[in-house]
């Protein structure tokens, strides 16, 4: 017998096997899908394709009748061990999502004990008062020339005094040239209370566009509300107000940051040089204050580093630069550091500022 005759023969035989099998199925339920492809297909009513075809849609059947029983027979062969270890899993995930919460509450718990730490506090071993000094007096310099503490920077990066203005500018604007740099520096900013997130955005928004004198204005604004916030609202004394005829008032610009700093200072005279860190950036942020808010003298000299009084008055005769407004960012930022880590006594004290 030839191949072809037997092909048909096989595939005869196999539509015949199906047919018996369809006989027994009831094609009159409508939500049966095969109804009309036996009806029409396979023979129960007059086949419509050739036995090719349908010797073809007879194995696809056929494979997936095989493979509907191998899964049923896997089904029956692991459902009793699933059924018996189903318990166990779900104690096992009840206690992994307690122990995932509590997790979750220590890494925040320990988060919060690491950002209320100044790590500044720490003592450098082994400096003797000498290197303590040239430390101070690095701190200061770098303050002179407006640079103070960078965030995403080595803390060490302040320990070498700068020779010149020249050289400190070059070092520190190494720590801006990148756009990750620059997303790491306003990403420190996210942490800090009493940011003004909105007059904030706005100023960085002007940043970005080359809008650098609106930018330092916005800035010099918002250091100016943290020094002015530091103190109490005046209280009024009868006698003196009288004699003087006027009211008193909070102090702004250099008074407000020189007072501050008087104050403060004061409060921490006998552990000033103990808690070094803290105490060298805090040198470097108000000598940086000092230069920043330091007096227009009738505006009769250009500053060499930027100047609110020049800036917010008009009289400033050259452009504002990048280079200013990094340096203003700076001072905003570690004040905002400065004043977070104030204890309740300081606060208390600086409130007294006449």
């Amino acid at each position: 017998m030839e191949d072809s005759e037997k092909n048909k023969l096989l595939a005869q035989n196999e539509i015949q096997e199906i047919q018996r099998q369809a006989n027994g199925w009831n094609f009159n339920k409508p939500v049966n899908p095969y109804r009309k492809f036996f009806q029409e297909v396979v023979g129960i009513k007059k086949p419509l394709l050739p036995p090719e075809i349908v010797q073809g849609y007879a194995q696809s059947i056929k494979a997936l009748k095989e493979f509907q029983l191998c899964t049923r027979q896997i089904h029956n062969a692991i459902e009793p061990e699933v059924q018996r270890i189903l318990p166990a899993v779900n104690e096992i995930l009840k206690n992994y999502k307690e122990l995932t919460d509590e997790i979750r509450i220590f890494e925040r718990s320990l988060q919060s004990i690491v950002n209320s730490i100044d790590w500044r506090l720490i003592m450098v071993p082994g400096l003797s008062e000498e290197e303590k000094q040239k430390r101070i007096d690095a701190f200061r310099q770098w303050g002179a020339y407006g640079w103070t503490m960078i965030p995403h920077a080595s803390f060490k990066y302040f320990n070498a005094k700068p020779m010149s203005k020249k050289e400190a500018n070059r070092k520190a604007l190494a720590c801006f040239r990148t756009k990750k740099q620059m997303e790491e520096f306003w990403q420190a900013f996210e942490k800090k209370e009493k940011l003004k997130k909105s007059d904030f955005d706005e100023a960085v928004v002007d940043f970005n566009n080359r809008c650098y004198k609106s930018c330092a204005m916005i800035l010099y604004s918002l250091i100016d509300a943290r020094t002015i916030r530091l103190q109490g609202k005046p209280k009024d004394n009868p006698l003196t107000d009288a004699k003087n005829k006027r009211k008193r008032f909070r102090k702004s610009g250099s008074a407000a940051s020189n007072m501050i700093k008087k104050k403060y200072d004061q409060i921490h005279e006998k552990d000033m040089h103990a808690m070094l860190f803290s105490y060298l950036a805090r040198e470097g942020l108000f000598y940086a204050l000092d230069v920043f808010y330091k007096g227009g003298d009738d505006f009769k000299e250009q500053p060499d580093i930027m100047n609110r009084n020049f800036v917010d008055h008009g009289m400033l005769h050259r452009k504002v630069r990048r280079i200013d407004c990094i340096q203003l960012f700076l001072v905003y930022y570690n004040f905002l550091t400065f004043e977070e880590q104030l204890t309740a006594r300081d606060r208390k004290e600086l409130k007294k500022i006449e």
